[in-house]
């Protein structure tokens, strides 16, 4: 399938921002349609939708995705 890199970024009360993406935890609760790697790499699978979740320290956020086939007609056109 193809993937996709997520990128996290943590916001400070002291105004620090700084990239996490690999001090970050992702989980897919359908890895049938999408895994998630420990970088941060979604892959997807079969046609389906899954949730991703990202935690780092005390703060967990998600994302919803679809993954749909994609077809091409091949006949050639006339």
């Amino acid at each position: 399938g193809s993937a996709q890199q997520l990128t996290v970024r943590a916001i400070y009360s002291d105004g620090t921002d700084r990239d996490v993406t690999r001090e970050t935890v992702y989980l897919s609760n359908n890895s049938i349609a999408a895994k998630a790697s420990p970088d941060g790499i979604i892959t997807s699978g079969k046609p389906g939708e899954a949730f991703i979740m990202a935690r780092f320290e005390t703060k967990t956020e998600g994302v919803r995705f679809w993954f749909f086939l994609r077809t091409f007609n091949t006949r050639p056109l006339r």
